[in-house]
Formats: C-alpha cells, sequence, structure tokens
C-alpha cells in the first residue's frame, strides 16, 4: 500500500512524505503494525510530482 503523511515543517509549509508499507501482525491477538518497505521522500522534492504519481 502507497502511504502518504503531511508533514508541517518548520517554516510552517506542508510537505507529503511517500512510502511503500505492508501490514503484518506481530503475533496471533496482537494488534496490527505496518513495516517501510521503500521510502521516496517528499513528493515537492521529485523533479515532477504528477509524473511520479503516476507511475
Amino acid at each position: 500500500m502507497i502511504r502518504k503523511d503531511k508533514r508541517i515543517m518548520k517554516d510552517g509549509t506542508a510537505k507529503t512524505y511517500i512510502r511503500v508499507v505492508e501490514g503484518y501482525r506481530p503475533a496471533p491477538g496482537k494488534p496490527p503494525k505496518q513495516r517501510t518497505l521503500k521510502s521516496f521522500g517528499y513528493l515537492e522534492d521529485q523533479e515532477d510530482p504528477e509524473a511520479f504519481m503516476r507511475e
């Protein structure tokens, strides 16, 4: 699953952090967790954010 998290920077601007995560259950009866498989960084820092999200 692709996870998008909004983060507020110190200067007050908002950036979107993109990563691919998978859900798993650590043990029977425990609540599910997510682990990061690949981190892409901030969407606004990509060369072409629109083309990046289409891929």
